[in-house]
């Protein structure tokens, strides 16, 4: 983007390709300071972060609402399993079952030798499952499900009520909001 941004400003359209008369970097500073008053997005996009965590402890109850929300997003929330290193093999939805950890509680990680923040890329060798072998029913349950479970490059994050698969505010209010029955006077109120 702020390729763009510098393109547009020394020639006046994208599309242009001409020398920049300045360095990007001196042109995102104040002009008290030598620069046009351009903002680098960067350091607008964490500052503007930083806002929002800002808001959650600020305001008051944010912060409880928010972790409030954590079963209600928990369901939406799956991921694609990749190389497994951002991806908690216990407490994220990523198997059929969903989190295992809800499923079968702490002795399925006693029994696994495993702790509560084990990575997925634990149970992964050379792009394919290396678990060991399962001395529980709970263990031959979890595992008689891994071939549906296949295995990309990069562990992604999928939200499941979008059919995009990323968050689409509309996509999730649909699914989140109150219904009533749809009225059949609706044409004779509202014009198209």
């Amino acid at each position: 983007m702020t390729k763009k941004f510098n393109k547009f400003l020394w020639n006046g359209k994208e599309g242009n390709s001409a020398k920049a008369k300045v360095a990007w970097g001196n042109v995102c500073y104040p002009k008290r300071e030598g620069g046009l008053g351009l903002k680098c997005l960067e350091e607008w996009n964490q500052t503007s972060m930083l806002r929002h965590i800002w808001n959650l402890f600020a305001c008051s109850g944010s912060w409880r609402k928010l972790l409030s929300l954590r079963s209600t997003d928990r369901e939406f929330i799956k991921f694609e399993v990749g190389d497994g290193k951002l991806i908690h093999l216990w407490l994220d939805n990523w198997h059929p079952f969903g989190p295992l950890y809800e499923r079968y509680g702490f002795r399925i990680i006693y029994d696994s030798h495993s702790t509560l923040e084990a990575k997925m890329n634990s149970v992964i060798r050379n792009g394919r499952w290396s678990w060991k072998l399962a001395r529980s029913e709970e263990f031959v349950e979890i595992q008689s499900k891994l071939p549906d479970v296949p295995l990309g490059n990069v562990d992604k994050p999928i939200w499941t009520l979008s059919r995009k698969w990323v968050y689409v505010s509309a996509d999730t209010w649909e699914f989140m909001r109150n219904r009533k029955s749809e009225i059949n006077w609706l044409s004779a109120v509202w014009f198209p």
